[in-house]
């Protein structure tokens, strides 16, 4: 994302007067934003009723935040719920959270039919811009035994993650 703002030398009201500084390089400012709106995803294979807790710590605190439980079928909303008390608390991002979720079917099509869901995908992307990541360890804990398998992938280009 950037902004450029361009400038133009006059002479009076009506007239443009010639200026030895003015080509175009120095009559153009480029502004580049260096943050980015952070994305990152949660993958279900095999989505069945149980569930599971996500842990998220935030590089500017000490300890993991959990979630509430969440089940392994939810929809986006539900997992919005669970997960914005992390991304809205003022000691973190203090912001707030879409989440999006894809459904893919057996061969690795996209269906809208979650009893032919074999994958859940959920695309959690902040409101906010900020510099840095917004967690620097996530993980997912099952409640109990499950069927279920979830993989949280570090936000969009964070490594180390």
């Amino acid at each position: 994302m950037f902004a450029t703002i361009s400038v133009e030398f006059r002479d009076g009201v009506n007239t443009f007067e010639t200026h030895p500084m003015a080509a175009k390089a120095v009559q153009s400012w480029r502004i580049e934003q260096d943050t980015i709106p952070e994305t990152w995803t949660l993958t279900i294979n095999n989505p069945s009723s149980g569930t599971f807790k996500v842990g998220l710590k935030s590089p500017l605190e000490s300890t993991t935040w959990y979630s509430d439980a969440i089940a392994c079928n939810s929809n986006a909303g539900t997992m919005r719920n669970k997960l914005y008390g992390f991304f809205s608390a003022n000691t973190r991002t203090s912001s707030d959270i879409s989440v999006s979720l894809t459904m893919y079917d057996a061969s690795g099509a996209v269906t809208t039919t979650s009893s032919a869901a074999t994958k859940y995908v959920y695309t959690i992307k902040l409101k906010k811009r900020i510099t840095g990541f917004s967690f620097s360890t996530g993980a997912a804990y099952p409640i109990g035994t499950i069927a279920s398998t979830v993989t949280i992938q570090p936000p969009y280009g964070a490594t180390g993650i």
